[in-house]
């Protein structure tokens, strides 16, 4: 199939969105009346219309700089400013009831703080929904989770080949651990390795300003429940693209 896929007993899906609908429906984060039904949609099909334009910008490797400049000054007000009047003193964008548009919706304005914070800080009622679904109990134990074993010491190698460039590698921004590796006080050797966002992107099979391209890199293996990982622990992974 492709990916993303949910598999749900007989129920085999793929797209994300597809996925996103049926979950909503079946833990009751839908709206409940035709008024309700008709933001949901509105709000979903727009924010699919920024995210495309979003990816546009972060994969333009040949002009990122010049178009998320161009990106941060004209189109990203225009954009923060009807989600911020469509959102008015609404808690949710339905309306007072959470729907799953509201975890699409988190996600987008995520990334767009990513890019630029200063700009999203501009919209008080964006910055209060964000935080508002942040201190929901269960995202907020998840981002807490997520936490754990944060730390801004670690250190990620391309081509760590050579082990005397340890002290030039690349921080990690946050973790992003499986559920289950948080169950018990030693590591789940099956859940031990999580996937990173790094503070700097680096490419495969390009080369680079110090020779040949990177072959290598290297993701980090979890330490014992609520240990923080040093410098020095690390795990070499194949990849490629």
């Amino acid at each position: 199939p492709n990916v993303p896929y949910y598999i749900d007993a007989n129920v085999k899906l793929t797209q994300s969105i597809a996925i996103l609908r049926y979950l909503g429906r079946k833990h009751g984060l839908v709206a409940r009346d035709e008024t309700g039904l008709v933001r949901q949609d509105l709000v979903e099909q727009q924010l699919l219309d920024y995210r495309t334009g979003f990816y546009q910008i972060v994969h333009n490797k040949d002009n990122f700089e010049s178009t998320k400049a161009k990106y941060i000054t004209e189109t990203l007000p225009q954009q923060l400013d009807q989600l911020s009047k469509f959102l008015g003193s609404h808690q949710w964008f339905v309306g007072q009831t959470l729907t799953y548009v509201d975890f699409l919706a988190y996600e987008t304005l995520d990334w767009i703080r990513v890019l630029s914070a200063e700009t999203v800080k501009k919209y008080h009622n964006l910055v209060q929904y964000l935080d508002r679904f942040e201190n929901l109990p269960q995202i907020n134990a998840y981002l807490k989770k997520c936490k754990d074993c944060e730390s801004t010491t670690v250190m990620v190698y391309p081509a760590i080949l050579d082990i005397s460039q340890k002290g030039k590698g690349i921080g990690i921004d946050y973790y992003d651990i499986h559920p289950e590796y948080q169950k018990g006080n030693t590591v789940d050797k099956a859940f031990d390795v999580a996937l990173i966002k790094l503070e700097t992107e680096f490419h495969f099979s390009r080369p680079t300003a110090n020779g040949p391209p990177y072959r290598t890199a290297n993701s980090i293996c979890l330490p014992v429940r609520d240990i923080r990982n040093e410098r020095e622990e690390y795990a070499r992974v194949a990849g490629f693209g």
